[in-house]
């Protein structure tokens, strides 16, 4: 954050923006689990991942933070929750 012009502030912000977007993101795989199926949700789950490190990549390359900031909160938005433990859960019947 400091190489690309950022302050203490800039840095805190991305320090906190994966466990804000990974709060988000809990409440958001509990709410898509009642509704569509787990197959369907860890397939979104793995594009948006994929978006987000793609992003991260790219705002390195940019020189721009704000970019940076975004991609750090996708990335706790779309890993906030683990579903692989879910799927073992459900597929062994613990």
């Amino acid at each position: 954050a400091h190489r690309l012009g950022g302050d203490h502030l800039f840095a805190g912000l991305m320090i906190s923006s994966a466990p804000i977007g990974a709060l988000l993101g809990i409440t958001m795989c509990t709410w898509s689990l009642r509704r569509t199926t787990l197959k369907s949700l860890m397939a979104v789950l793995s594009v948006g991942t994929i978006v987000a490190c793609v992003l991260y990549a790219l705002a390195g390359l940019m020189h721009s933070r704000f970019a940076l900031l975004a991609s750090r909160f996708l990335v706790g938005l779309f890993n906030g929750c683990s579903l692989p433990s879910k799927y073992i859960g459900l597929t062994v019947g613990m």
